[in-house]
């Protein structure tokens, strides 16, 4: 991959959809609902220690704590939340281990058939808890969900640079697509 132009980074999309295999859940986390405050403390340090680029870049501009409560002022003309789906999930000591933020896209022309398209507004495993395949357990907790909403198809991307979220992807079915440049903010 050429580097990106400056200001921009690479990110690789992935696709689901509807006939795709299902990889099944291990069944080593379960989840809950997560108030704002304890979310925003763990957006923060995920996008402090994590490989994106972009969460990089608004940490540096903005600070953790700021950078984490702009992430999570979700454009709601975009996106519509389902707030039961906002989740951390906590391994069987009831640690939390990472958060999952799926969304649907509100535009009717990502719409198919009466179906809505969803994406991964967020995911990320705490630092502490890195190297123990649980992003794949938060993508499939992901899915499973868009699954039940019947979404037709669910459109993700993760950085070029974040090998964890990419193999991820990959091992759950998820369709890769050609990397693109997305600008740093």
């Amino acid at each position: 991959m050429d580097p990106a132009q400056p200001g921009h980074f690479w990110k690789i999309p992935f696709y689901w959809q509807q006939g795709c295999p299902v990889r099944p859940q291990k069944g080593r986390l379960t989840y809950s609902e997560v108030d704002q405050a304890t979310l925003e403390a763990a957006v923060a340090e995920i996008m402090t220690t994590g490989p994106d680029e972009s969460d990089q870049a608004a940490v540096s501009e903005l600070g953790s704590q700021r950078a984490a409560r702009e992430l999570l002022e979700v454009d709601l003309e975009y996106f519509q939340i389902e707030p039961k789906w906002w989740r951390m999930a906590l391994n069987s000591d009831g640690n939390p281990v990472g958060i999952v933020l799926p969304v649907l896209f509100r535009q009717e022309r990502q719409w198919k058939e009466g179906k809505p398209q969803g994406t991964i507004y967020c995911m990320g495993v705490l630092p502490q808890h890195r190297g123990n395949d649980y992003g794949r357990e938060l993508l499939n907790e992901a899915t499973r969900l868009f699954i039940e909403r019947e979404c037709w198809r669910v459109f993700c991307d993760a950085s070029a640079t974040n090998e964890p979220m990419l193999r991820a992807f990959r091992s759950a079915g998820y369709t890769e697509k050609n990397p693109w440049q997305r600008p740093l903010r």
